[in-house]
């Protein structure tokens, strides 16, 4: 890789210079603890935020955690939270889901159909799932009340 290929110590600092970006390390940590802080099985530890300043949504933290089940060894994980704008124009933090990328097609195109289908036939099971819930609940005698 030449030095022309290189960016500049100037273009990288300019990143950092976003004045869009409008959570602090704070915010982030007080969204991860409201987000995951009060589950107890698992629990998760925050390990570390670091800003991702190439990756700008206008801005973008990856959050490392760890989950700990009980009984067994702590597993680590990472995220990323990006900042969005509310319809207000408001800022806010989001989590990112992944979306698994299948193999085998040729085009981005089929790729976006496939992850499609996927997530309608999650969505479809969810819904059925939902409402043989809602129809169980609907005939279950109903509890005797307390003396």
């Amino acid at each position: 890789m030449s030095m022309q290929q290189l960016p500049s110590i100037r273009t990288l600092s300019k990143a950092f210079a976003n004045p869009e970006r409008a959570f602090t390390h704070a915010d982030l940590v007080a969204f991860f603890q409201t987000s995951f802080g009060t589950y107890q099985d698992p629990s998760y530890e925050l390990l570390k935020v670091s800003l991702l300043p190439e990756i700008a949504v206008p801005a973008t933290w990856q959050v490392d955690y760890r989950a700990i089940y009980p009984g067994a060894q702590p597993r680590h994980f990472s995220t990323l939270i990006i900042q969005k704008e509310g319809y207000d124009g408001k800022p806010y933090l989001n989590i990112t889901m992944p979306e698994e990328v299948p193999s085998g097609f040729s085009m981005p195109q089929e790729e976006d159909a496939e992850m499609e289908r996927r997530e309608v036939d999650v969505l479809k099971k969810w819904k059925e799932q939902r409402a043989r819930k809602q129809e169980e609940d609907a005939t279950a005698p109903p509890d005797e009340p307390a003396e």
